[in-house]
């Protein structure tokens, strides 16, 4: 494949047109050249705005007009698996959102049809491409507050779609939502990012009573790393004016802490203390690249430099990370998860 010809249909009308395609946008290797998406005047006024030549309806639509080298796709998750699987049988890589699938064996063939086609695949986790948190690893290995002994995970928010009571895939566990699906498989992915594999994990899933959807809204989880780290993690995405996202990692000589308490959902604080003071310190690292994300989302900077390894990764035969195999690795954690808690009952009433 020549190296300034990499085409790429976006799927997806939301995420997809405001963060994907830009990212995409970015490097000079690739050209989005249709976009699709079920509503006309969503994918139009996106097409429009973005600049993307030609658009589609329906991945029927797609398969029988496009020529196309990769699938970049942003849709709910029991709508991911066929497009991706279509993709996947052509050979066309997939560079897909989380979760993979709105469930295990959804997720699981997709993974298989990857591994077995040798398909390049991307999966969007996105915070480890943070500067700040790239940082905080670094010092971790670096030694700097000793040998780590606990983690703590607080991500405590309301989440967009809570919050305007939108019954949508993230509010409803039938579709593969929930704040386990939403907020934990991020959590999941990093925390083995930063730690290491998993060995075991306990706890429950709970939903605010009178929920206007059906699905948990706040998990306790007690993580036990294989080497023996141990970490608590609690997650609610129903939580006015909750504290916000922080990691706490505690070491035999100190604390290293990534702090988003400040609105902005990739706006970390980095800060070390240290027994020895001459360590401590607040780190001042720029989360996104502000510049180039002024008046848009955020989260293009960061999915930008997943686009490039992706790329590289299809015209070099590269291993991309994180691809659909770790994904499958969290999804088999959330299926886990899932198991150990009693099932979310039906929604009192609908509000």
């Amino acid at each position: 494949m020549p190296k300034s010809s990499v085409r790429v249909v976006v799927f997806g009308a939301g995420f997809g047109a405001y963060c994907l395609t830009p990212a995409f946008q970015r490097d000079s290797r690739a050209t989005v050249v249709a976009l699709c998406a079920p509503t006309a005047t969503r994918r139009d006024a996106a097409a429009q705005k973005y600049g993307i030549p030609t658009t589609c309806a329906s991945l029927d639509e797609v398969l029988e007009r496009i020529d196309f080298d990769v699938a970049a796709i942003a849709v709910p998750p029991q709508e991911q698996e066929a497009i991706a699987m279509a993709c996947l049988e052509r050979r066309i890589p997939v560079f897909a959102e989380k979760p993979l699938g709105s469930n295990l064996a959804s997720a699981s063939r997709l993974a298989a049809m990857a591994r077995d086609m040798g398909v390049p695949t991307a999966m969007d986790f996105i915070f480890p491409e943070l500067a700040a948190w790239k940082e905080a690893r670094r010092l971790l290995l670096s030694g700097v507050i000793g040998a780590l002994r606990h983690v703590v995970v607080n991500w405590v928010s309301e989440s967009f779609d809570n919050q305007r009571r939108v019954v949508s895939w993230k509010t409803d566990a039938r579709l593969g939502g929930g704040v386990m699906s939403h907020f934990g498989s991020h959590t999941l992915h990093y925390l083995e990012w930063f730690c290491g594999p998993i060995a075991s994990i306990r706890g429950g899933l709970a939903q605010c009573p009178g929920y206007h959807s059906f699905a948990d809204t706040l998990a306790t989880l007690s993580v036990d790393f294989q080497s023996k780290v141990s970490c608590a993690v609690v997650l609610c995405s129903a939580a006015p004016f909750g504290t916000g996202h922080r990691i706490d990692f505690y070491g035999e000589n100190g604390v290293l802490s990534l702090v988003n308490d400040a609105g902005g959902y990739l706006t970390f604080r980095l800060r070390v203390q240290c027994y020895d003071a001459a360590k401590s310190e607040d780190i001042t690292v720029p989360s996104v690249d502000l510049g180039a994300d002024v008046g848009t989302d955020p989260r293009i900077s960061p999915v930008s430099q997943m686009v490039h390894r992706f790329i590289d990764s299809i015209q070099t035969g590269r291993d991309m990370c994180p691809s659909f195999k770790d994904a499958l690795r969290v999804q088999l954690h959330l299926d886990h998860i899932a198991g150990l808690a009693s099932s979310v009952p039906p929604p009192e009433s609908v509000v």
